[in-house]
């Protein structure tokens, strides 16, 4: 693993630890993550510059199917990535693992990010991974499972974008979500990225959240919402 684009380009992450003191985390594939960041950079690239949740256009929608490949017209990490399309933006990675994620965000430009994640084990490998891209300064790491960490936490504050990670068929996935949107800790227009197997979509209504493209990359699909004001 590393990260695809921005101040800490190349640098490598390190991932879970393996056997049988691992944590059984997925990470997600380099390949995934640059699909992620793409499609959101589209996004704002066609929205205009300032945090997602700022924007006034609309992104364009896909069937709910998605497609398998990238399609024409997404913009690459070397053809979008600047400060100026993430300044400002502050980010939660939920079940956040190795904190690829939100490190590759805050990488791009992002000014803040918050990771949560259950295992102490992860806790300690996405301070070590902040460490050492030099990005710990714009980054808390929290501990807690989901989704009653949403629901307890006072800690948490507002934001632009949430990235989820989930073990695939994670039963508490939906409500995880609904809680995102019913605790009032995203922003109108704030934008939600889940990445799930393809075999366990979410709802494409949750609360105020609304599927606005969903796109399919082997066994993983991703799945990008927009909270409505």
């Amino acid at each position: 693993m590393r990260v695809i684009a921005g101040e800490a380009k190349g640098h490598p992450l390190k991932g879970p630890p393996k056997g049988p003191r691992g944590t059984g985390t997925r990470p997600t594939s380099d390949k995934v993550k640059g699909a992620i960041f793409s499609m959101l950079e589209a996004m704002l690239v066609s929205s205009g510059v300032g945090p997602p949740g700022g924007r006034s256009a609309e992104p364009k929608e896909l069937p709910s199917g998605g497609d398998e490949d990238d399609g024409p017209g997404e913009a690459t990490a070397d053809e979008a990535t600047s400060p100026g399309l993430w300044a400002g933006t502050r980010i939660i990675d939920l079940y956040a693992g190795t904190g690829a994620l939100g490190i590759e965000a805050l990488s791009r430009g992002a000014g803040h990010a918050d990771f949560l994640d259950a295992s102490p084990v992860c806790q300690r490998l996405i301070r070590d991974n902040l460490r050492g891209t030099g990005l710990a300064e714009r980054a808390r790491v929290l501990g807690g499972s989901l989704p009653e960490a949403l629901e307890r936490s006072v800690e948490l504050g507002s934001y632009d974008l949430a990235l989820l990670d989930p073990p695939y068929g994670d039963p508490s996935l939906e409500r995880t979500l609904s809680t995102l949107d019913g605790r009032g800790l995203l922003v109108p227009g704030a934008l939600v990225v889940v990445e799930h197997s393809r075999r366990g979509e979410p709802a494409a209504e949750l609360g105020r959240l609304r599927l606005i493209r969903r796109r399919r990359h082997g066994d993983t699909e991703i799945s990008i919402y927009r909270r409505e004001a």
